[in-house]
């Protein structure tokens, strides 16, 4: 800012310049800085990260919330990485639940913060969340006992009879047009379907 500036800008401050002139003034280099400095502040203040001063949980990063007057990591949120951001860890086979545990073999899906086995976990079915009325999964599809309406997941499922005894809830309208061979019955299915005398396997329901 030159000399001549710097004293109307000097005077305008000082009360004896119209409001209008000390705004107009005020819109040259000095306010563009003072902005700058203002954003850059906030900018950098953000949200509160993992062992931050907060008042309430909206001062937290996502995943986290105030207790104790420090942000902390809600419950099936952790920070692994040590960035202090929380990540969601409830559905992560590789840190399921605690930074160390991962998900393998048959317990190989990570529902909830919890390693299951949706083969045969009569709440978590094939897929995390499906849950069995007759509380018997086999191969991620739950058996029916021979009322898909009262004991599947779906009301819209069809009670099909498994291979080696028993049922399952089918997919409505499942057809085989081609049956795939099964002879080690659902051991030669993939998970999620179960398998038919005469059709092959079958997709389970809900699909």
């Amino acid at each position: 800012m030159d000399d001549h500036r710097f004293d109307a800008l000097t005077r305008a401050l000082s009360g004896t310049t119209p409001r209008r002139q000390a705004l107009r003034l005020l819109g040259g280099g000095a306010l563009a800085g003072l902005l700058t400095r203002l954003g850059a502040n906030d900018a950098a203040a953000g949200c509160g990260k993992v062992g931050d001063k907060c008042e309430r949980s909206g001062d937290c990063c996502t995943g986290a919330r105030c207790k104790n007057g420090r942000c902390r990591c809600k419950r099936g949120w952790l920070d692994c990485d040590g960035d202090g951001r929380c990540e969601d860890h409830r559905s992560d086979e590789a840190a399921c639940g605690s930074c160390t545990t991962v998900c393998s073999g048959s317990t190989d899906l990570c529902c909830r913060g919890t390693c299951v086995d949706p083969r045969i976990d009569a709440t978590n079915c094939g897929r995390c969340g499906v849950v069995c009325p007759t509380a018997t999964c086999g191969n991620g599809v739950c058996t029916c006992n021979g009322n898909a309406a009262a004991n599947c997941p779906d009301s819209t499922c069809e009670c099909d009879t498994r291979q080696g005894g028993g049922d399952f809830c089918g997919a409505p309208g499942a057809t085989c047009p081609t049956p795939t061979p099964c002879p080690n019955g659902d051991a030669d299915c993939p998970l999620g379907s179960a398998c038919s005398p005469g059709c092959g396997c079958i997709a389970g329901c809900p699909v």
